[in-house]
């Protein structure tokens, strides 16, 4: 035992003991860090404002539930989603430190959406969780089904609302669409998705999206992987496809859709990718496979849906004024709120998305709107269904 940290040799009873008392509390306060470690996170900001600490809230916190539950799809729970919104009700405490310029950040710290778009931080927030309320959102007890012979209806059943994780192979590269990438391809698929009930969102498409997962687990139907590189996104429902052009002529589709432990798969082929995408977004929601044909903005899409209208107005607050009145205006429009804020223009949500064709329909008179693309930056404006520039 010589030359240990701590020797017991020549030692009395008395002292032995007190050393060995010793002994036993640090190594019981060694594995109480170790256990709490598992309840904080340093999460990579652009900042210190408000906007920021409420994201690192939720990545933070996204974190810790997935570290601690053996359940990797809780996040698909609607009591855990309601969590996440509210994230700040879990944290004990956060603190900031700075790290020296240059410093590379681990690929396993998690980011925020805006250092993740620009690859800078300013700051590493420290995000310390209440334990026990953590294990309480873990834990909750999902409400009791009634006693029935009918099963339990399946969220995959009529999706209204998907994560669209879509792979183009086009002989030459798989192409990952999301984020700048794609935009076309983009705009068309919520184009038929209003048309048929369902709001789709991208993914960023960045590098660790790509990374994620792979057009040979694409190809493989590999949902647990799915799933996992999804886990980053907050959609219940997610949509894998993997579209290829044929050699001869048409284009093959494999197309998934993952909502927890339920999964489906469909093998579609189609003379066009446009007549793939009607066909495998309509396989989403089988009770509107009637609505295919010449889509419009919104589509016949239910009232709870919303479309997001995105507008360069450079910030002015005459501006955001003027475009909620306009919005408002429209007989169409029963509500209308930000829902995104920015130094380059403001992302509007607008109920129900079927108005999504009167708005643009309307803005063709009106002489300060011009119509144009959404910015191309991987941010939530990028997925805009509807964009203008505000002429000054």
């Amino acid at each position: 035992m010589r030359n240990n940290w701590l020797s017991l040799s020549n030692l009395s009873p008395q002292s032995g003991a007190l050393r060995l008392l010793a002994v036993a509390c640090l190594l019981m306060g060694s594995v109480a860090a170790s256990a709490q470690s598992s309840y904080v996170v340093e999460v990579a900001v652009a900042d210190k404002s408000a906007a920021e600490q409420k994201q690192a809230y939720q990545v933070a916190l996204r974190r810790v539930l997935l570290t601690n539950s053996p359940d990797k799809t809780l996040l698909n729970r609607d009591d855990v989603r309601a969590g996440l919104n509210e994230a700040e009700l879990y944290v004990e405490s956060f603190s900031y430190r700075s790290p020296e310029p240059g410093t590379i950040i681990s690929r396993s710290t998690p980011v925020t959406d805006v250092v993740r778009r620009t690859g800078e931080a300013a700051q590493l927030m420290m995000v310390a969780f209440n334990p026990a309320r953590i294990q309480e959102l873990i834990s909750a007890k999902k409400p009791k089904q009634e006693d029935s012979d009918e099963p339990a209806p399946s969220a995959l059943a009529n999706v209204t609302s998907a994560l669209a994780w879509i792979l183009v192979q086009d002989g030459r590269s798989d192409v990952l669409v999301g984020g700048s990438v794609g935009a076309s391809v983009m705009q068309r698929s919520r184009e038929i998705a209003g048309g048929n009930g369902i709001r789709l969102t991208f993914p960023a498409a960045d590098q660790v999206d790509i990374d994620a997962l792979t057009g040979d687990q694409l190809r493989a139907k590999d949902t647990a992987a799915v799933s996992a590189a999804a886990s980053r996104y907050s959609e219940p429902v997610v949509v894998a496809a993997y579209l290829a052009r044929k050699r001869s002529r048409g284009w093959v589709g494999l197309w998934s859709k993952v909502a927890g432990e339920e999964v489906e798969h469909q093998e579609i082929e189609a003379d066009t990718l446009d007549d793939m995408m009607a066909l495998g977004i309509s396989w989403l929601n089988p009770a509107s496979a009637g609505a295919q044909g010449e889509y419009q903005y919104g589509g016949d899409a239910p009232a709870h849906t919303e479309g997001l209208v995105w507008v360069s107005s450079g910030g002015a607050t005459a501006a955001y004024a003027k475009m909620m009145g306009f919005l408002n205006s429209v007989d169409s429009v029963a509500s209308v709120y930000p829902k995104e804020i920015g130094p380059n223009g403001t992302l509007f949500a607008v109920m129900p998305r079927t108005a999504l064709n009167a708005i643009a329909a309307n803005a063709q008179s009106q002489t300060w709107l011009r119509r144009s693309s959404p910015p191309a930056d991987g941010s939530l404006s990028a997925q805009a269904e509807l964009a203008f520039d505000f002429l000054q």
